[in-house]
């Protein structure tokens, strides 16, 4: 996606340097574009900053759960003995051995790594 929005913009300032030297749109145009422009990539910016943090905030749980730590998802207690971490969902779902848990499931960003007292 990002690739593709960072082509369009290349497409955009290309056009404006043709239009340019052409004289095909005025100056005030040109410059209201470029701002445009360095908006939409700040915009990119500030996405791919959150995204990044949101994924060491996964990872990091994800780490936890891996190390045999206990996490807490909606008030519930995650261990690596009651639940599976589905990787391709990123969420923890009850081990069918645990009847009276089954069927649950949450989804990692919903947890917090349980503080060691």
């Amino acid at each position: 996606m990002i690739q593709f929005v960072l082509g369009i913009l290349f497409l955009i300032f290309l056009s404006t340097v043709i239009a340019h030297r052409k004289e095909f749109i005025s100056a005030q145009t040109r410059v209201t574009i470029f701002k445009l422009l360095a908006a939409i990539i700040g915009l990119i910016v500030l996405y791919e900053l959150a995204n990044s943090h949101e994924e060491a905030k996964i990872r990091e749980l994800m780490d936890a759960y891996e190390q045999g730590k206990t996490l807490i998802c909606d008030d519930h207690e995650v261990t690596m003995q009651t639940y599976s971490l589905e990787t391709g969902t990123l969420t923890f779902q009850a081990r069918k051995q645990f009847k009276e848990i089954r069927g649950l499931i949450f989804p990692i960003d919903s947890c917090h790594i349980k503080e060691e007292r």
